[in-house]
């Protein structure tokens, strides 16, 4: 099955069991705007091949920026955008890292779906329940958390996400919630320990003179 003719499937159950936890959206995109700064995205990511799908997550706020450094639309941001990101993959599947596969008749790519809904509202959901109360988890993580890995340990930071680009979304998040000395002490940090992102040494000195001033 195409991955067009499997998108049109997911209207059937998949987004009704999204709209039903608050998400809006269709297709392959979906988005919920809390009322605490946070925004939870969802997007059934196609692989190369066309053999089928993963679900990819992703978390920000109404403030960050994505992550090139422009302010997000937030009726459009996708997974790609935000600095949090998850992916989910079906515990079933055999093929390619575990996608859910297409399927070559409907009936196939109903169980695919069915059971993306089943993960969805199990790990989906306790990923996002992460990101609640703003401005926790985010305000409560340290420069020794980032340092003994706390937040990958407790499912806050994946892989895909750096310490120094977590340092920085930190430091932004403090400069929003005025704590000056905390986000000084992320910008001094992130900077001792840039590695090959020289590209943010620019960020990390903005970010430090506006707590400064």
């Amino acid at each position: 099955m195409k991955a067009s003719e499997f998108k049109k499937l997911l209207k059937n159950e998949f987004s009704p069991a999204l709209r039903n936890l608050g998400f809006k959206g269709s297709g392959f995109n979906y988005r919920k705007i809390t009322n605490e700064h946070y925004i939870y995205t969802a997007t059934v990511q196609s692989c190369t091949w066309g053999e089928g799908c993963w679900i990819e997550l992703g978390v920000t706020t109404d403030f960050l920026p994505d992550t090139l450094g422009k302010e997000i639309d937030v009726k459009k941001v996708t997974p790609y955008k935000c600095e949090f990101r998850k992916r989910l993959k079906s515990p079933t599947s055999t093929i390619n890292d575990s996608m859910w596969p297409y399927g070559n008749t409907e009936d196939e790519a109903n169980l695919s779906i069915e059971e993306m809904i089943q993960v969805f509202e199990t790990e989906g959901i306790a990923y996002f329940d992460k990101f609640k109360n703003f401005p926790e988890p985010l305000s409560s993580i340290t420069v020794e958390d980032i340092v003994t890995d706390i937040p990958r340990k407790n499912g806050l930071r994946e892989y895909s996400m750096t310490e120094v680009r977590l340092a920085l979304t930190l430091a932004r998040v403090h400069t929003f919630l005025g704590n000056k000395n905390e986000a000084i002490e992320l910008c001094n940090w992130g900077l001792e320990n840039i590695g090959r992102g020289i590209g943010l040494i620019e960020v990390f000195e903005d970010i430090k003179r506006k707590n400064m001033n």
